[in-house]
């Protein structure tokens, strides 16, 4: 494609005129810039069209610079400048197009300092951003309830709070966990690592397979963990999460039935050691 400076003289007028699309993105770019800028700086805006960027960093350097296919720009600037030295002219085609080809090679849309014209295109839509999350477990269809709330503190910093109770199966009882997550993506839409707390109290009864001896037991238990999981948010909303960790349990066996024998308590709970450690979750919710 040709430059054709005439085409963009017959817009230059009215160009100046209209206020810029995105006035918070164009003045977060001038603070950006102006930032770096020093009594000594010299900066060159390439394609500065009618100049209302480079108008605007004058003051802040030593020399500001325009350079723009167009020479009827020069116009636009001169006017609005009072005084200020500004604008250094040259039709310099070649060397425009080239300059404005590596520019945007090498910098994104929008966040080139000296990009005033970037800032009026379309904007791609921001990332969602989510505080807070409400879940269920399904095993909640199988007898029993578990359900969390989890709320952003401040960056990538949440904390879920969830409860738990049981009445299926050979057990029955209660608990209550508090789980610190740090989110190593979008905050409650990524994966995440966190540290955990957890109280239960259980009881249970059955039998054992071999002897067919019966029991009856109560277990109340604390637990201090480790966990990773991660959560996906749809655009709905509706979102999953899975979590795996271990943690240390402390723990208190009542035995209230006498029946099995000191081996087979032994044995029993050496095995409920290692399940009450395990921390795990799938669960569905809602992300807001």
């Amino acid at each position: 494609m040709q430059p054709d400076a005439t085409f963009w003289d017959n817009l230059a007028e009215r160009y100046a005129a209209q206020p810029v699309q995105n006035s918070d993105a164009f003045e977060h770019k001038i603070e950006i810039t102006r930032a770096q800028m020093g009594p000594d700086s010299v900066v060159l805006d390439i394609g500065c069209w009618t100049g209302s960027l480079a108008l605007r960093l004058a003051d802040a350097g030593a020399q500001v610079h325009g350079l723009d296919l167009s020479p009827r720009d020069g116009t636009e600037a001169d006017g609005m400048r009072r005084g200020l030295s500004l604008k250094t002219r040259a039709l310099l085609s070649v060397f425009f197009l080239l300059s404005t080809a590596s520019l945007a090679v090498a910098t994104p849309l929008g966040d080139a300092p000296g990009g005033s014209e970037n800032l009026n295109a379309p904007q791609a839509p921001a990332t969602a951003e989510f505080s807070t999350s409400l879940h269920m477990s399904p095993l909640t269809l199988l007898g029993g309830f578990a359900g969390s709330v989890e709320q952003q503190i401040v960056g990538p910093h949440a904390l879920q709070l969830g409860a738990g109770w049981t009445g299926y199966g050979i057990s029955q009882g209660v608990e209550v966990g508090l789980n610190y997550r740090f989110y190593l993506g979008a905050p409650l839409d990524s994966a995440f690592v966190g540290a955990f707390a957890l109280y239960g109290d259980i009881e249970a009864q059955g039998e054992f397979g071999e002897s067919s001896t019966t029991y009856e037991i109560a277990v109340e238990f604390f637990r201090l963990g480790l966990n990773y999981g991660r959560r996906w948010v749809f655009s709905s909303g509706f979102s999953i999460l899975l979590r795996g960790g271990y943690g240390y349990p402390i723990r208190t066996v009542d035995w209230r039935a006498p029946g099995p024998s000191q081996a087979e308590r032994r044995d029993f709970e050496s095995t409920l050691g290692w399940l009450l450690g395990v921390d795990a979750e799938f669960s569905l919710g809602w992300t807001f």
